[in-house]
């Protein structure tokens, strides 16, 4: 089942249970299980639980605000990874302005489509709005995953090198086989 990650400064959290809101719809229906960094547990560590999730995701979800674009961890651990992810692996990268900010001038999030259209702040519509934009999006993803244009990521097992192979751990046998009086 395809993952979706959403990246969002904690500062935006009511932002984020909003949109998850609707999202969890797809959860429930099968189509993907959402990811943010609420699901580690207590005493877990948590960097490399949020490395492992990204690295599983097929969708990204990034909650643009000025503490989103601010955010020392997201600038220098989360977006490096998710466009590098983008570039090598088609990972699927959507951009959601959530507040006002000054997203334009920021050169890798200005090259990408943003969402809602024309990158009109979530923030700035009336509650009836903000659910029908929220909906809107939450089908377009369940689209998006029904195209299966979102791919599963492939498991590559490499071969083990031939020192760490020995044959004299495998199970020994009698010297006759059990059906073979015949031969």
């Amino acid at each position: 089942m395809a993952k979706v990650f959403i990246s969002y400064s904690h500062k935006d959290e009511e932002w984020k249970g909003k949109l998850t809101a609707h999202l969890k719809v797809l959860e429930m229906e099968g189509y993907c299980t959402l990811w943010d960094d609420r699901k580690i547990k207590e005493g877990d560590e948590w960097f490399p639980g949020i490395e492992k999730a990204l690295n599983e995701a097929q969708i990204v979800i990034m909650m643009i605000s000025a503490h989103f674009l601010t955010s020392n961890f997201i600038r220098k651990e989360e977006v490096p990874r998710i466009l590098d992810r983008r570039m090598k692996e088609g990972v699927r990268v959507i951009p959601f302005i959530v507040k006002p900010c000054a997203w334009k001038t920021v050169r890798w999030l200005a090259a990408l489509q943003v969402t809602p259209k024309d990158g009109e702040p979530l923030s700035t519509r009336q509650e009836a709005e903000i659910d029908r934009v929220l909906a809107n999006f939450a089908e377009r993803i369940a689209s998006l995953l029904k195209q299966k244009e979102i791919k599963e990521p492939e498991i590559h097992f490499l071969p083990l090198p031939p020192e760490h192979i020995s044959i004299s751990k495998l199970p020994t046998t009698g010297e006759k086989f059990f059906g073979r009086e015949g031969e």
